[in-house]
């Protein structure tokens, strides 16, 4: 009996940029074999974690693999700039909602993946090739364990440590 990991990112599935952050963050840190499973969901955007075809793709994924374990949906999202905009906050509070209702988990980054695992902002013609570049040299090596294991949203902090944890095996 196995695991499988959802993962519903905000990027796209050409740039692929926030999987490859959390897939650095999971070969890193987690015993990873073939009774565990991870699957990116791309979303294309913020604005879509409730939209049908995130939905359906949930449900595909997980009438996959119904008879080989539990399936856990985990929503990855970028605050954004919640500390200086009401509206953020609204939003991030219904998408936590809109998970708690579906007993969803929810990882944050703050203010988005690249400023987590780069420590600033990156432009949006370069998140891709940082992404790669983060992945070529390793740079999840560098990025403090506490950095990953925030208990509520900081800049430049994560929670996806702490999400994680309640399903997947640290490594030794």
């Amino acid at each position: 009996m196995g695991i499988q990991l959802l993962f519903c990112v905000e990027t796209d599935d050409d740039s692929k940029t926030d999987w490859v952050y959390i897939k650095e963050t999971l070969d890193h840190y987690y015993r990873l074999n073939n009774e565990v499973s991870l699957k990116p969901i791309y979303m294309s955007g913020k604005g879509n974690y409730k939209k049908g075809s995130t939905i359906r793709e949930i449900r595909k994924r997980t009438n996959g693999f119904r008879g080989n374990g539990k399936t856990v949906v985990i929503y990855c999202i970028d605050t954004d700039d919640i500390f200086a905009d009401p509206d953020r906050v609204k939003e991030f509070e219904e998408i936590q909602n809109y998970c708690g209702d579906r007993k969803y988990e929810f990882s944050w980054f703050c203010r988005d993946v690249e400023e987590v695992y780069w420590g600033q902002q990156v432009p949006a013609s370069e998140k891709v090739q940082r992404s790669k570049q983060f992945r070529k040299v390793g740079r999840i090596e560098n990025i403090p364990e506490e950095t990953l294991r925030a208990d509520k949203p900081n800049r430049r902090k994560s929670n996806i440590l702490g999400v994680v944890d309640k399903y997947l095996e640290r490594k030794k």
